[in-house]
């Protein structure tokens, strides 16, 4: 890449954690010895299960290899019980994730008991918590506890879905049923990520107007809260 990993962020030690492959970002779980070396130092994003579920699903069932994956022509009820509980089992450190949305035959995640009391505990050492649904309040958050210069950049969609004509509208409220059930274990790590979220943002004291002042570069309306949690 144009910015080398080793010469710009691990001058002074690890900085990314990255896979054998020196990739940031790849499903990893977070193990015991993963929490205990990164502890204080992990940021994550977090999903509301059914439009996470909603978007694996149009990924991995219309993907060039969905066929060779046994995946072509699945239903949303096949597809939910191979995703049930997968964010709870990465953050456990229990199984990658990849593996629990993209293996249809010989899924290692239907065998596993999602561990909610571990992932828990290792949300909690997470440095910072950021919700997809209130991406931009996430992004101008991460800038109020660490600083930095908030650029127009991060707030455009580098990985725009191809498969928008062919999904179902999942109301975006909690504990909503995807693939006629709901994923209790992983509404559980989600419910829980909100909270940490909502908590830091009255603590840094985030809201629509400072974020305007903070990040004046992003999109007129950004900071306006909408999403899981709008009754509207």
């Amino acid at each position: 890449g144009r910015y080398d990993r080793r010469q710009w962020f691990d001058d002074d030690g690890d900085v990314l954690w990255v896979d054998t492959r020196g990739r940031v970002g790849t499903h990893l779980p977070v193990t015991e010895a993963v929490f205990q070396k990164w502890h204080g130092r992990l940021a994550g994003f977090f999903r509301n299960p059914a439009l996470r579920a909603e978007s694996a699903y149009n990924y991995f069932t219309r993907h060039p290899g969905a066929k060779a994956r046994n995946f072509s022509g699945m239903t949303r009820g096949e597809y939910a019980p191979l995703v049930r509980g997968s964010l709870t089992t990465m953050l456990a450190g229990q199984a990658h994730g990849v593996n629990c949305i993209a293996a249809p035959l010989g899924n290692p995640c239907i065998r596993l008991t999602p561990d909610v009391s571990l992932a828990l505990r290792h949300l909690l050492g997470f440095a910072f918590v950021g919700i997809t649904e209130f991406y931009a309040l996430s992004i101008c958050l991460f800038h109020a506890m660490f600083g930095g210069r908030c650029l127009s950049l991060e707030f455009g969609n580098v990985r725009p879905g191809i498969n928008t004509a062919h999904s179902v509208q999942v109301p975006p409220n909690a504990f909503t049923t995807w693939g006629g059930e709901v994923d209790g274990y992983d509404w559980v790590v989600y419910s829980e990520a909100l909270r940490v979220f909502f908590s830091r943002l009255w603590a840094f004291g985030v809201n629509e107007q400072t974020c305007t002042l903070l990040c004046p570069s992003a999109p007129n309306g950004s900071f306006v809260l909408s999403g899981p949690l709008d009754s509207s």
